[in-house]
């Protein structure tokens, strides 16, 4: 077993990764525009047959154009607090469906908001859950190995406050087990309408 003092340290070492995920989400879409930049501007794909047909009929710049706004769009959303980020990510999400499809370069190599930009929400949503979990055990160390009834007791002795579930802006899910407990989010998935299976989000303790 850990001791409170290795779990602080613990506690700490996964609220900075926490930390730099929202600040290495910024400058992955910031370096992707980057190649995508130098994408249109090399000289292979502007003498590929996709750039002179755009270029044909005038659509070149204006798709190139295109591309920086949506990255643009994304950039900044990385920027926002949760859950404000999911909402935009959700937002982008669907415009990205309705990309013109003649502008082809943004098709090609516009970053995937469902496949890229809730990756890093649900990393996220997997720290928080760890996060939460090392103050639960900090809590029964304290009370001989007793469990909190809710999360809402964490605070603020071993937790400032309950952390919340980066999708919904909601609390994180606790449920005790007969040997341990879980630690979840409800994920993206779970917000769907049309009975879509919910992809919850955390991890169980063994105790």
């Amino acid at each position: 077993r850990f001791s409170d003092a290795q779990l602080v340290r613990l506690e700490a070492s996964l609220s900075e990764a926490e930390s730099m995920i929202s600040h290495a989400q910024v400058q992955a879409f910031a370096g992707e525009r980057c190649l995508g930049r130098e994408w249109f501007e090399s000289p292979a794909f502007r003498r590929s047959p996709i750039y002179q047909a755009q270029r044909l009929f005038g659509l070149a710049e204006r798709d190139y154009g295109y591309y920086w706004e949506m990255t643009d769009q994304i950039i900044a959303a990385a920027k926002l607090p949760f859950p404000d980020r999911v909402s935009e990510y959700k937002r982008l999400e669907k415009a990205q469906g309705a990309i013109p499809r003649w502008y082809i370069f943004s098709r090609l190599i516009a970053p995937s908001a469902s496949k890229t930009l809730f990756k890093f929400v649900s990393e996220t949503a997997n720290l928080r859950a760890a996060r939460t979990a090392v103050a639960i055990e900090r809590y029964a160390l304290a009370h001989e190995g007793k469990l909190p009834d809710t999360l809402a007791e964490l605070a603020p002795t071993w937790q400032p406050a309950p952390l919340a579930d980066p999708y919904t802006g909601g609390p994180l899910q606790f449920t005790k087990l007969s040997k341990g407990y879980l630690i979840f989010s409800l994920g993206y998935k779970n917000e769907n309408a049309g009975g879509q299976k919910a992809r919850y989000l955390g991890f169980g303790v063994e105790r």
